[in-house]
């Protein structure tokens, strides 16, 4: 029972931590915009040198690589959960099936971490300085790597939410079970008074 628990725990913050990553990548370009509209005055002169459009670039820019420092380093901090996990749910939980599943995400976050990340990291170098009316083929490799970067996400995010539906349910059956044989241990009691 306390396996269970343990493995709910970190699989809750592992599925956090997911979320909270993609609100953090998806929420970045639109706050470096809202910082460029309402900047401090200090700041405002800085710019006034660079054409506007420069100035977005340069956020924007800046939040790409921020984005790809945190997804480079939250996916190492995946491989260390994942495996944790894994083993806590096949040695101590002894389920094989939620086991097998947190492998799959594991290796979704394999494959993003070795396959898409660093293609996306290479693709997203000086994409933002390539005007946005202009035709640019790495910007359309871009866009579709990082889609299905998101599909992956969604899916690992499923595989977790099975494998806590799992965990819930298991524990529920051992409750009901431990609670039966308490009722007939009390009975047997009873008869035999």
């Amino acid at each position: 029972m306390r396996y269970s628990r343990i493995a709910a725990m970190i699989l809750g913050a592992w599925l956090g931590c997911s979320l909270l990553l993609m609100y953090l990548g998806a929420n970045g370009f639109e706050r470096a915009l809202t910082l460029l509209n309402g900047a401090p005055a200090q700041l405002t002169q800085t710019l006034q040198s660079i054409p506007l459009a420069n100035q977005r670039a340069l956020l924007r820019y800046v939040v790409v690589d921020q984005n790809r420092f945190y997804f480079e380093f939250w996916e190492s901090t995946e491989f260390v959960i994942g495996f944790m996990l894994i083993v806590i749910l096949f040695l101590g939980v002894e389920s094989r099936l939620m086991s097998a599943l947190t492998l799959g995400m594991v290796l979704v976050v394999a494959f993003q971490h070795l396959m898409i990340t660093p293609e996306l990291s290479y693709l997203s170098r000086g994409l933002e300085f390539v005007p946005w009316t202009a035709d640019s083929p790495t910007r359309d490799q871009f866009w579709k790597l990082h889609t299905l970067y998101i599909v992956l996400d969604v899916l690992k995010i499923a595989l977790g939410a099975l494998v806590s539906i799992l965990l819930i349910t298991a524990q529920r059956k051992r409750r009901s079970r431990s609670q039966s044989d308490e009722e007939l241990i009390e009975k047997r009691l009873a008869r035999a008074r």
